[in-house]
């Protein structure tokens, strides 16, 4: 596991939040198409304050097998997980910003290991 992720894990737990795991990739036409999700500032404050957020680079060998044994096959996709690297949701595809704060808002209404 690289350091990176077990740090997010850590502050996953440390301030019981669940983590957010953004897979995706700079040169991906699709992931370009979430920028504007993620600069857009009520999906900041959201996110921010509900979730341990984390860019996984699926380029990168070890990612690129976690994320297969996770059934991540495409970009951009995104994972909610719990500290316990339980997999609470998951989905792939380009998001607008209201159905993705509306994802985020039902992993935490049915999070119960927090």
């Amino acid at each position: 596991m690289d350091s990176s992720f077990k740090a997010a894990l850590k502050a996953s737990n440390e301030q019981h939040k669940p983590l957010f795991i953004y897979i995706g990739t700079d040169h991906c036409d699709e992931c370009r198409k979430m920028h504007p999700v993620f600069l857009d500032s009520e999906v900041i404050a959201f996110y921010s304050a509900n979730f341990v957020c984390y860019k996984m680079d699926p380029d990168i060998f070890s990612n690129n097998m976690r994320l297969t044994g996770w059934g991540i096959y495409q970009t951009p996709s995104f994972i909610y997980m719990n500290n316990k690297k339980y997999i609470l949701y998951s989905m792939s595809g380009p998001q607008s910003i209201k159905d993705f704060l509306n994802t985020g808002k039902k992993v935490i209404k049915n999070i119960k290991d927090f």
